[in-house]
């Protein structure tokens, strides 16, 4: 019963020249998902076939657009209802759930994708997206729910010696987070805590930063929930932990590189953004750690609008 055609359509007639130097790039590009066509169909059908005899009512799935199209589709032509829950912070470079001006035909997406807040609405909706508004909904965090926000802000004790909070992160230009490493330390009463990435070999972390021979008021750490009272601010590119250490109410920096992934934080008012040329870039790390307990609340609070349990949005859905 199932029929597995390869895709015959040639590439040779489809001109590539005006993507430039990309053109190979592209073709080769072109090849490799044309020749998929057919495996993919012939996957929706067989997934498809399964899901019929399953009795599943709902599929529930994070936003991962490598992977889930075909069991999307698959329980689209079963009537299942499917749901899709943010696993993580959203930027410009999340292309698969971004819109694509002059694409044609259907979308094969989840018919609800939760987002964590208002906040992510908002932006996702600023960024232009496959869904359509009434497809995007708050829903519970599955990573951690924040329904509190700004409540019981904790008092920040005063001290001259500025804390700052650097994570490894996987998609960092990490030469480039070194050099700002570097002349953080060499501030007036810094000290760079360096925070290493749960899983990952420790000494492999340090030598794609180029960490070696560090001076005295730099440190490593694997317990963030230890040292987080003595955290003053955070700093860094891409990671999440710029996001969830908002709701720490901690000072955010966006380190200014060719990595451009988090713009949206400083865009929105949830970070400050510093370049390694500024002239006063110690005053500036001052500043921010300076940053008024209220301000503080009220990025939290805007991060975290809207906010609901995950209990209540599965009982939603499932019941």
């Amino acid at each position: 019963k199932f029929s597995f055609k390869k895709h015959e359509e040639s590439i040779d007639t489809v001109d590539f020249s005006p993507f430039g130097e990309e053109a190979e790039f592209a073709r080769l590009l072109l090849k490799k998902y044309t020749a998929m066509i057919a495996k993919t169909r012939f996957r929706i059908k067989f997934i498809s076939k399964l899901l019929k005899l399953s009795g599943v009512k709902i599929l529930i799935c994070v936003p991962d657009t490598r992977n889930y199209h075909e069991l999307v589709q698959g329980c689209r032509l079963n009537k299942i209802k499917t749901y899709a829950f943010q696993s993580g912070a959203l930027c410009k470079y999340d292309v698969g759930l971004l819109d694509s001006s002059g694409r044609q035909g259907k979308i094969i997406k989840p018919d609800i994708f939760f987002l964590s807040s208002q906040y992510w609405i908002d932006e996702f909706l600023r960024l232009g997206t496959i869904f359509n508004k009434e497809e995007l909904k708050v829903g519970g965090d599955i990573k951690e729910d924040r329904f509190d926000a700004g409540q019981n802000a904790p008092r920040r004790e005063k001290r001259a010696e500025i804390t700052i909070l650097v994570p490894y992160e996987t998609q960092a230009l990490k030469a480039e987070v070194k050099e700002y490493i570097q002349k953080i330390l060499g501030c007036q009463n810094t000290r760079v805590l360096f925070s290493i990435r749960p899983g990952r070999d420790v000494d492999a972390q340090f030598a794609e930063y180029g960490l070696k021979d560090m001076p005295e008021n730099f440190s490593a750490t694997d317990d963030l929930n230890k040292i987080m009272d003595d955290i003053d601010l955070v700093a860094g590119t891409q990671s999440t932990l710029l996001y969830d250490l908002v709701g720490y109410l901690k000072p955010v920096i966006i380190l200014k590189t060719e990595m451009d992934m988090f713009e949206g934080m400083v865009f929105n008012g949830l970070a400050d953004e510093l370049n390694i040329s500024d002239n006063d870039f110690c005053e500036r790390l001052r500043a921010a750690k300076e940053t008024d307990l209220e301000i503080l609340a009220r990025r939290k609070s805007k991060l975290y609008e809207g906010a609901i349990s995950l209990d209540k949005t599965l009982n939603e859905i499932l019941i």
